[in-house]
């Protein structure tokens, strides 16, 4: 399949590939990242916050990881196809 591709269309998916891979982990390590940057935990919040808000942020974030997941999984499925 590598001679099929001109070396120019290579270099192209090879970027997509790796910037789609990249991003997937980026979104998938989002809820560490988040903690990290503002030093609050998002499983034990401080002070007055609603633990239904917080619940739902656990969701939003859960979501992510989803989205993340997948986004890596399509990018590597979609390089090994094309390349």
């Amino acid at each position: 399949m590598l001679g099929e591709l001109t070396e120019e269309e290579r270099v192209r998916w090879l970027r997509i590939v790796i910037s789609a891979v990249i991003a997937g982990l980026i979104i998938f390590a989002a809820p560490e990242i988040t903690a990290w940057i503002t030093g609050i935990s998002i499983d034990n919040p401080q002070g007055n916050i609603p633990r239904s808000l917080v619940e739902r942020i656990g969701m939003i974030f859960m979501l992510t990881r989803y989205f993340g997941g997948a986004i890596v999984t399509i990018g590597v499925i979609a390089g090994v196809i094309k390349l």
